[in-house]
């Protein structure tokens, strides 16, 4: 990149985000819809290329107020709100309750009591232990990151692509193969892309599967990466002289082998691990639950050819592995065997009802076709990238509300700790990486930086929306946050990334790439 434009305005309580005089998108013209309405709002732009803008926006001031202190886990009935407020008595607390809700749904009502000022985080994690030590489940959290807060700060960043613009192309771009996670800078360094945004949610452990595996749909240039999970959302980048976003409400793939008469044998999973799902919602019956990782005794997994996944399969344990050759051809591989390089691989559980027919089948020396059926015409075709997304913020510029559904109940899993998680994840700032889309096509790439209570405390998912909609978005949807947000411009780090350690490898990265025919091949190439 040659050159970077700048300019500063400052926005007080009404005034526009200011553009400057060449062609620049303009994002809002009011003050974002956070905190306090008088709050400080300065804007910052620079151009990072033609077609190509990027603006952070600081608004707010540290909260004055703002303390440690104990949180309850979740309570969802009167007997359970009595004995957690027996919990802070017995600590000598007053307790304050709060009332929250997950989407529209009536179920989802539940409490969470605070109490408790503490002068840092080692001091609330002291009063955490004695707490537990007492058998109440009180947690130490920060208050900044509570919608109580109305002061703030807030740092975000929004980089926008303008549709027709000969500047960039899009592309989603995932690591192949068994642990490969990569951090969005090193790829983005890697392929020379103008910008790059984490992506979609991945596998962190390996117990919950291959990490850096996408745990939901995966498309990279029309091949299938990984497969869906019900009922979540997606967004669809196509790669071309004018790229091009969609925000896909919900992604089912339908996977399965196709025998000559014309029977099918469904496929439960594409490149993870068999027996184990994260975000479940395996199927169109289940529905998924985010940060939970489902296990099957009858699971049956596809490896594509040239997956960089079936070189470990051996390692499965009680499976049984076959291969499929360039023609169909099914058989079964022995022990410690492995399918070629030009084979797909069908790992079976022991315990699976379908086992027993793929053996007669593959005995039979019969041929098998990998089918994916999807309701969204385009997806599996060159050009075409995929990335898993939820909670789903806006549609036709309408606000969803879909938490429970997409994943993120409670309640759902006898789990009083992933209920504590999905409060925290949805109804408490978080750092946040999301995509928007304008009337106009322009695509908006959005991080919010979190758990910085003196620089950026993060956003509600609620509070996403809003600002999403602020900005001008039409449709919109949340990707991975947390420690994953990044945003990466002409190869540096220019947000700040909540993990203690820095930046963190992730599994798959969104880059806006230079328009130059080399770096595009090198970009489509990394993928291949």
């Amino acid at each position: 990149m040659s050159r970077m434009f700048h300019f500063r305005c400052s926005v007080a309580v009404l005034s526009l985000l200011c553009a400057p005089a060449w062609t620049q998108p303009v994002l809002v013209a009011q003050p974002l819809p956070l905190g306090r309405a008088a709050l400080t709002q300065t804007v910052t732009s620079e151009m990072v290329a033609p077609g190509v803008a990027h603006y952070r926006i600081r608004r707010g001031a540290p909260d004055k107020a703002g303390t440690w202190m104990l949180m309850s886990a979740v309570v969802t009935s009167p007997d359970g709100l009595a004995r957690v407020r027996k919990c802070f008595d017995t600590l000598g607390l007053d307790a304050a309750s709060g009332g929250f809700k997950l989407d529209s749904s009536t179920q989802q009502h539940y409490d969470v009591l605070h109490g408790g000022r503490y002068p840092s985080r080692v001091a609330a994690q002291a009063a955490e232990a004695r707490a537990k030590a007492l058998q109440c489940p009180l947690f130490a959290r920060h208050s900044s990151e509570d919608e109580s807060n109305v002061s703030g700060p807030w740092v975000i960043d929004v980089v926008a692509l303008i549709p027709g613009s000969a500047a960039a192309l899009l592309a989603a771009v995932g690591p192949q193969g068994t642990g490969l996670v990569r951090q969005a800078s090193a790829l983005a360094k890697s392929t020379g892309a103008l910008a790059a945004v984490n992506g979609g949610f991945f596998v962190e452990r390996d117990d919950d599967g291959f990490p850096g595996q996408p745990s939901g749909i995966s498309i990279i240039d029309g091949r299938l990466n990984s497969g869906s999970v019900n009922a979540r959302p997606a967004v669809l980048l196509k790669l071309g002289a004018s790229p091009a976003a969609t925000i896909l409400r919900h992604v089912d793939m339908a996977t399965y082998l196709l025998w000559p008469d014309g029977a099918r044998t469904v496929i439960d999973g594409i490149n993870r691990k068999p027996g184990k799902a994260r975000n479940c919602g395996r199927g169109v019956q289940e529905l998924p639950v985010h940060d939970h990782t489902c296990s099957y005794a009858d699971d049956v997994v596809y490896f594509p050819t040239g997956s960089g996944f079936a070189p470990a399969t051996a390692q499965f344990g009680a499976v049984v592995r076959f291969a499929i050759d360039a023609g169909g051809m099914l058989h079964r591989l022995g022990a410690g065997a492995a399918a070629s390089a030009s084979e797909a691989t069908l790992v079976v559980t022991n315990a699976s009802a379908r086992l027993a027919e793929i053996e007669r089948r593959a005995s039979a020396h019969q041929l098998a076709a990998f089918k994916a059926d999807s309701g969204v015409p385009g997806i599996l075709v060159a050009g075409s990238y995929v990335v898993n997304a939820g909670p789903t913020l806006l549609i036709g510029g309408a606000a969803v509300h879909d938490e429970v559904a997409e994943g993120w109940g409670i309640g759902v899993i006898d789990d009083s700790g992933h209920d504590l998680l999905m409060h925290d994840w949805v109804n408490r700032r978080n750092p946040r990486t999301a995509l928007g889309i304008k009337d106009d096509g322009t695509i908006l790439l959005v991080t919010v930086d979190g758990h910085r209570h003196d620089s950026s405390v993060g956003l509600t998912i609620d509070e996403l929306r809003k600002v999403l909609k602020a900005l001008g978005a039409r449709d919109a949807a949340n990707l991975d946050g947390g420690g994953s947000t990044t945003l990466v411009l002409a190869g540096r780090l220019v947000n700040q990334p909540s993990d203690l350690a820095g930046e963190r490898s992730v599994g798959d990265t969104i880059l806006i790439a230079s328009p130059k025919p080399d770096t595009a091949r090198a970009v489509q190439g990394s993928v291949q």
